[in-house]
């Protein structure tokens, strides 16, 4: 074994060490306290049963009422963790757990991988913690929503996949996503920003409107397969009560601590990236609105899919503010990658 192969394998095995304490501090120690609550143990089974069943629970009124519109479709992650429960015998809640902890562990090792394209392991390394510091925040103000790790890991593949212009596992990958939690419907979308040129607009939207095709359909589907559970949302009612949630948190609104420095930097690092890394930045600020006027926005489990949208062009603003502005990541082609 050559010392470069060495190196490249302990760089790995410290990647994966890392990796898994940030993981098992978070599920074990910060979870134990918050989403998986002892306390909440009925509640989040009388959620999977409802979910599981598409059935509310006795005496609840409606899918809004218990703070689950639209939840009735984010079918996979509950079918798996079910199946999981009747092969093996174990908890509903364990399996929950389970499922949970292999997904953030893989969304991890996926996002230093994705990353890696682009930057040399240092940064890269930097990039993977700084979403480490901010993950303690989505597990704050929810108590059922086993959904998002596995739709995290997801983002991350499909956006692999984007970018190396595997469009049909694309397709598929995307279809499958929607049944896990269907925020992924409007990533056709940055297909068509980061294909869409001078030229080329033509095809892009045809395969834009085909990746439609698959994401919304497959929304659609479910809708019609598995009804009811959706309500009306009120874009104004969302409005005040984030704009309310803000003032009262000033600057320690979740947020606001999540997006707000790679934003930022990501302006800084706009000329130093290239055309993916730009449609990635533009489509993760695109989301902010909507996410603001449909969603309880100080939940940033929510938001973790734009802080991966975000994440490469900030790096490329830090490289560029801390002396590295001539070396840009424009001609990024993954023959970096994987360590």
């Amino acid at each position: 074994m050559t010392h470069e192969h060495a190196l490249k394998s302990l760089r790995m095995a410290l990647l994966v060490c890392f990796v898994g304490a940030v993981t098992l501090i978070d599920q074990v120690w910060v979870g134990s306290l918050t989403v998986y609550s002892d306390a909440r143990i009925q509640a989040r089974e009388a959620s999977h049963e409802a979910v599981l069943h598409n059935r509310l629970p006795p005496g609840v009124s409606s899918w809004g009422a218990m703070g689950a519109n639209g939840t009735n479709v984010r079918i996979l992650t509950v079918w798996t963790v079910e199946g999981l429960h009747r092969l093996s015998g174990v908890s509903v809640d364990k399996c929950y757990r389970l499922v949970e902890t292999v997904s953030l562990f893989l969304f991890l090792l996926a996002l230093w991988l994705y990353l890696r394209h682009w930057f040399e392991p240092t940064l890269a390394m930097l990039g993977l913690a700084s979403v480490a510091a901010i993950l303690p925040l989505t597990y704050f103000f929810h108590f059922y929503q086993p959904w998002d790790k596995p739709s995290w890991l997801a983002w991350v593949l499909l956006l692999i996949l984007l970018r190396s212009g595997q469009l049909v596992v694309f397709a598929l990958l995307l279809a499958v996503s929607v049944t896990i939690k269907y925020d992924t419907v409007l990533l056709p979308a940055l297909y068509f920003l980061a294909a869409g040129s001078r030229g080329r607009i033509l095809r892009s939207m045809l395969v834009a409107a085909s990746l439609f095709v698959a994401s919304f359909g497959t929304y659609y589907l479910l809708r019609v397969l598995i009804p009811g559970g959706f309500a009306t949302r009120s874009a104004v009612a969302f409005a005040q009560s984030n704009l309310s949630a803000l003032s009262y948190w000033n600057l320690r609104y979740p947020p606001l601590l999540a997006l707000g420095i790679p934003g930022v930097l990501g302006a800084v690092g706009w000329s130093a990236v290239d055309r993916f890394i730009r449609a990635c930045y533009i489509f993760g600020l695109l989301l902010l609105p909507v996410f603001f006027l449909q969603t309880n926005f100080i939940e940033v489990r929510a938001l973790i899919p734009v802080l991966v949208l975000l994440l490469p062009a900030a790096l490329a603003g830090f490289r560029r503010l801390s002396g590295g502005a001539g070396d840009d990541v424009s001609a990024g082609d993954g023959s970096r990658g994987g360590s």
